[in-house]
């Protein structure tokens, strides 16, 4: 068994004799597999700056993450020597998924595929307003309360793709909104356009499609060779539409292949096999598949075409629970006359089994011989062509975990404790920390606590948690604590403030701020 600095949240990527896997401790580990004669034992590690919750990806020798210091990574498979770093990258982070190794056939574009998030918050300052879906709504679709629904942020071009211009030119205006990421795989460089040919980068026109937080579902590659994901196109007066559309590296247009229409805000997750794209959607509402070999003919509101495209269940027809009964007793919903609406974990006593929620990050279907598993409200669902009864199989018995881990000791954690002082010490006075939890956010303002997402906002806590961690520090640090208090305690006397406000000090997280909210500090 190998023990690493802290926990393990990435899926591991096994290439030989070696498991790759980051963990939150910021490291990259290479693990010996079971295998190899040094079996369970380290073969390198990579330090990076911030915790790494992004699995990683390998071709060629070389493996590619992300790490929540907001740089992209890629390192030497063998070695772990850095092959190349990336500059630092928007958004809030690289909380879940992966990166995607994407080869173009049709223009050779060898690029990897970054799945990013935003930093924007809901009506808190700084910036005060919406967050990420509403400020695009707003830029994208400005006559959204007069033209049809479903119009396409451009035209529909002779070959039955959108032109995409509109998408472009409002990341060449706006870049630090960026949440889809396509780095040169050679270099670790942002692969960039110029189709209006005015010198000003222009970037993948793939607008945010997924909830209020977090990252955005990774595309897929297609038999086609194309790359297929989430985004937004379409109009609406309140949240605009968005589906699963192709495109390739350098083209200015996308490819609508799918005619559902599914909220910009509820999140699909999606997979290939074949011709066929495979794809699931929050809350249980619904999931289907369409075939990419047949080109679309159909767009929103017609009715898909039922010899390419299909649904499995979905609200408002069959549902899931029409079709399988009992299927999500181990998730408690909040309305149980309507099971699609927005369901919440209702902790360990009304929800058996609280791991996998409805919403936020989804599991794709995944086809396997002939059989489609599908993750749904704590149950695996398996679907094929079948005129059967279906089957409940007996629950799952959960399997007891290992042994505790090792003891840390007191002067393991009085080192790291002066680490994590030393940099305070190091940075000076800090501002509070800028973060998001999605629609959330606004009520942590006063209804549930004071500010409290926005950490370390009153004088009070850096002195208490100063003073308290004073006797555990090492001698040659405690006169600088000192001085550190009586400096913030003198500027910030904490009778006097409750919130220390933003213009002042270094930042906490390691993301960088939306230009609205880096302008709006005070």
């Amino acid at each position: 068994t190998f023990e690493a600095g802290a926990g393990f949240q990435t899926n591991p990527l096994v290439v030989g004799s070696i498991v790759y896997t980051g963990n939150r401790d910021g490291y990259m580990y290479a693990i010996y597999a079971n295998d190899h004669p040094e079996k369970g034992t380290l073969a390198w590690k990579y330090k990076t700056l911030g915790p790494i919750l992004f699995s990683a990806a390998y071709q060629d020798n070389t493996i590619y993450f992300a790490s929540n210091d907001s740089h992209a990574y890629a390192l030497n498979a063998g070695t772990g020597g850095l092959v190349w770093k990336s500059s630092k990258l928007p958004g809030a982070g690289f909380h879940s998924w992966w990166p995607v190794v994407y080869q173009d056939p049709a223009s050779g574009a060898d690029v990897v595929v970054l799945a990013g998030s935003n930093n924007y918050r809901y009506l808190l300052e700084p910036a005060y307003g919406h967050d990420l879906q509403n400020r695009e709504l707003d830029d994208i679709f400005p006559n959204r309360d007069t033209e049809p629904e479903g119009t396409p942020f451009g035209p529909r071009l002779a070959d039955g793709s959108v032109d995409a211009t509109r998408a472009l030119q409002y990341y060449e205006g706006k870049p630090w909104r960026r949440t889809y990421l396509v780095l040169d795989r050679a270099t670790g460089q942002e692969v960039t356009f110029d189709f209006d040919g005015d010198g000003n980068p222009e970037y993948a026109p793939m607008l945010w499609q997924g909830t209020h937080s977090g990252n955005r579902y990774p595309p897929v590659v297609g038999a086609d060779g194309k790359i297929y994901q989430a985004a937004m196109y379409m109009s609406d007066p309140y949240i605009a539409g968005s589906q699963i559309v192709g495109w390739q590296v350098g083209h200015s247009s996308i490819e609508t292949p799918m005619t559902f229409w599914k909220a910009m805000d509820e999140p699909l997750a999606y997979s290939s096999g074949g011709n066929l794209v495979y794809w699931n959607h929050c809350n249980d509402r619904s999931a289907g598949a369409f075939d990419i070999s047949i080109p679309n003919t159909r767009i929103h509101p017609d009715l898909p075409d039922p010899s390419r495209e299909w649904g499995y269940w979905y609200s408002g027809g069959t549902t899931l629970r029409n079709l399988i009964p009992g299927y999500n007793v181990l998730y408690e919903g909040v309305n149980p006359d309507n099971y699609t609406i927005n369901s919440l974990f209702k902790g360990p006593n009304d929800s058996k089994n609280g791991i996998y929620g409805q919403h936020g990050d989804q599991n794709a279907p995944i086809p396997y011989k002939g059989t489609l598993y599908v993750h749904r409200s704590n149950a695996i669902v398996a679907l094929r062509d079948y005129d059967g009864t279906a089957t409940a199989l007996p629950m799952v018995n959960l399997v007891p975990g290992g042994g505790t881990s090792s003891a840390i000791t007191t002067a393991a954690l009085e080192q790291k404790l002066a680490e994590e002082v030393q940099k305070i010490l190091g940075a000076g006075h800090l501002r509070p920390g800028y973060r998001s939890v999605g629609l959330f956010d606004h009520r942590t303002r006063d209804q549930f606590g004071d500010y409290l997402i926005d950490y370390w906002h009153h004088p009070s806590d850096t002195l208490h948690t100063l003073s308290i961690a004073l006797p555990h520090l090492p001698a040659h640090m405690q006169d600088a604590v000192r001085a550190y208090l009586q400096a913030e305690y003198a500027n910030y006397p904490p009778h006097a403030y409750s919130h220390t406000g933003w213009r002042d000090g270094a930042p906490r997280e390691p993301f960088q701020l939306p230009s609205e909210a880096e302008a709006d500090r005070v």
